[in-house]
């Protein structure tokens, strides 16, 4: 495995830094990262090496070496983090992710993977994805954009308390499965009914079915959403 530690000074803020290879660089890896007490944003770009940075808070800034431990098996990497740090991943496009947040937000932007995202009081935001989600937010709000839509796996967005606002692309063919306790539905897209309550707990289509989706929210909305020049 292949690794560099970078340390960085931007300003007054101290920033841990580390790049790390897949075993087989020129296949899609998968990465795994859970986190407590702080923020993961992840970003996709065109190198072929993970870049994490850790900046810790303002409480934790007197250590003087990087405390995630990366450990690769093949193309699969996994991250260790301690509490209280804030970190931040550049990855390989086609990455995919599972990560998790016991109490922090997550953003995932232009990572075109598989994405399996859990925090338990924090928001999820994904925007420019392409793979397959399973979004799950305890207390908070999921916000997701999509470039296109994986036609091959089921996918699913719940909240307990928060608000769930998804983007798709205008040629959506999928398969809904929609759940909403104390809430509203709405929907850009021509929906045809296949049973339940429209608006609350019902099952639908659009464009003849597709992509199966599940949306479950206790307390707050669900917003299905046609992408168009204003909200991409």
């Amino acid at each position: 495995m292949d690794r560099m530690i970078i340390l960085l000074c931007l300003g007054a803020q101290l920033v841990y830094g580390q790049s790390v290879a897949f075993s087989d660089p020129e296949r899609p890896g998968f990465l795994k990262l859970h986190q407590s007490n702080g923020s993961i944003t992840v970003t996709g770009y065109s190198g072929k090496t993970v870049v994490i940075q850790e900046q810790p808070s303002h409480t934790h800034r007197t250590r003087t070496m990087p405390r995630i431990n990366v450990n690769v098996e093949g193309n699969r990497m996994t991250l260790k983090a301690e509490p209280n740090a804030s970190i931040s991943i550049q990855v390989p496009f086609q990455t995919s992710l599972e990560l998790n947040d016991t109490n922090g937000s997550i953003h995932v932007e232009g990572v075109k993977g598989e994405l399996d995202v859990q925090t338990t009081n924090g928001s999820i935001s994904l925007r420019g994805v392409a793979g397959a989600v399973v979004a799950n937010s305890h207390n908070g709000s999921i916000n997701v954009t999509f470039d296109k839509v994986d036609a091959r796996r089921p996918m699913s967005f719940s909240s307990f308390n928060g608000k769930i606002d998804v983007v798709f692309p205008a040629d959506l063919k999928a398969s809904l499965n929609v759940h909403v306790e104390r809430g509203s539905v709405r929907s850009d897209f021509d929906l045809l009914m296949r049973g339940g309550t429209a608006g609350k707990s019902f099952t639908a289509t659009i464009n003849g079915g597709g992509t199966e989706m599940q949306f479950k929210n206790y307390n707050g909305s669900v917003n299905i959403r046609k992408a168009s020049a204003g909200n991409k």
